[in-house]
C-alpha cells in the first residue's frame, strides 16, 4: 500500500517549545483528524494512545493507525503537569502542507522513589534505575568518591562504569549503583560539578530528599569535532554545503541537516572516512539550517556531537 505524504507528529509544552518528535516519515491520509483516547491522562500510567486518520508507515514497511505517548519528552524524561499541543504536520507529493492541531492535559504522577543527576546550572542530565515501586523503598544515599573521572572502551566508544552510588533502603540492606557518565541521550556530560538527588515518596504522603554533590573531570577528548567547518557558508545558488571534519578512526561520523524549526531534511555519511560530508543544497529554500554532527563507534553509540549553523541563498 503507498505511503505518498510525508507526516510530522509533534508535542509543544504551553510555551510552544517542542518536547517530543513522536513521528516523523510516511503516511496514507484518509478523511477525518487525528483522534486522542483521553483528553486528561497521568504520566507514567498506559499513555495516551493516538489515532492516525490513515495509516503510518513504521520502519520495517508495517503500516499502523495508532501511536502512544507515554508522557515522556525526547530525552525519555517525564514531562511537567500542563497542557499539551499535539501537532500532525501533513506535507503530500506537491509540497501542499496541511495542519491538524488536538490538546491534552498531563498530570504527572511522582514516582515512589527516583535517583537523578543534575548539572551545576540545576539541569537534568541523567536518571539511574531504581527497584520499582512496591519493592525496596531506598531511603539514604552516599558517594565513596567526590569525583570521577568517565572512560571509554576504544573499541566500541561505550563509557565503562565508573561513578559508585551506595544506597541502602528501609531495613538498612545495601545496594550499589554505578553511573558511567552518561546523559539520559546517551552522550558523555562534560566536566564540572553535579548533584545526585535521591527522593523517597512514603505511602503516607511525607516526601525525603537526599542530595550528595560530585565532581566529573573529563580529558579533553581526541573524539571531538574541534575545528570542524562548513564551506561555503553561506552556500550560493544551489552550490554543494562539504562540511570538513577532523578524522579519528576508528571512529566514523555521520551529519543530519535540520531547519530551524527541528524538521531533519538531509543526511550524509563518510564510510571512506574522507573527513567530508556533502549535502546537496539544490531545490532547498533560502535560509538558515543546522548541521548536527555525530562521531559514532561500531556498535552504533555516539561518542561526539557538535552543531554547525550554515545558511543557504539562491
Amino acid at each position: 500500500m503507498p505511503a505518498p505524504e510525508q507526516v510530522l507528529i509533534a508535542i509543544y509544552n504551553s510555551a510552544g517549545e517542542r518536547v517530543l518528535t513522536l513521528f516523523q516519515g510516511s503516511g496514507l491520509v484518509l478523511p477525518g483528524s487525528l483522534q486522542l483516547s483521553s483528553t486528561v491522562f497521568l504520566g507514567g500510567a498506559q499513555g495516551l494512545t493516538l489515532t492516525f486518520p490513515g495509516y503510518l508507515l513504521e520502519p520495517g514497511q508495517k503500516l499502523t493507525p495508532t501511536l502512544v505517548w507515554n508522557a515522556v519528552n525526547n530525552n525519555g524524561q517525564p514531562v511537567a503537569s500542563g497542557i499539551y499541543t499535539i501537532q500532525t504536520t501533513l506535507t503530500n507529493a506537491f509540497g501542499q502542507v496541511t495542519a491538524m492541531q488536538s490538546s491534552v492535559q498531563v498530570v504527572a504522577v511522582d514516582p515512589e522513589n527516583s535517583l537523578a543527576i543534575y548539572n551545576s546550572a540545576g539541569e537534568l542530565v541523567a536518571h539511574l534505575s531504581l527497584p520499582p515501586d512496591g519493592g525496596r523503598r531506598m531511603v539514604n544515599l552516599w558517594l565513596p568518591s567526590s569525583s570521577f573521572m568517565p572512560n571509554a572502551d576504544p573499541a566500541t566508544g561505550k563509557s565503562v562504569p565508573g561513578l559508585q552510588f551506595d544506597l541502602s533502603d528501609e531495613s538498612g540492606a545495601d545496594l550499589s549503583l554505578d553511573w558511567d557518565g552518561l546523559s539520559d541521550r546517551g552522550m558523555p556530560v562534560s566536566s564540572g560539578s553535579y548533584t545526585a538527588q535521591l527522593i523517597y515518596n512514603s505511602p503516607a504522603g511525607s516526601k525525603t530528599i537526599i542530595t550528595r554533590s560530585f565532581i566529573v573531570l573529563r580529558s579533553r577528548d581526541q573524539a571531538d569535532f574541534a575545528g570542524a567547518l562548513a564551506a561555503p557558508n553561506p552556500a550560493l545558488g544551489g552550490q554543494d554545503l562539504v562540511v570538513f571534519y577532523p578524522l579519528c578512526p576508528p571512529y566514523g561520523a555521520h551529519a543530519s541537516l535540520y531547519t530551524l524549526q527541528g524538521e531533519r531534511v538531509a543526511q550524509s555519511d563518510d564510510p571512506a572516512q574522507t573527513g567530508r560530508l556533502s549535502f546537496r543544497t539544490a531545490g532547498m529554500a533560502s535560509g538558515v539550517y543546522l548541521v548536527r554532527l555525530e562521531r559514532t563507534a561500531a556498535s552504533a553509540a555516539i561518542v561526539a556531537q557538535a552543531v554547525l549553523k550554515v545558511a543557504f541563498v539562491h
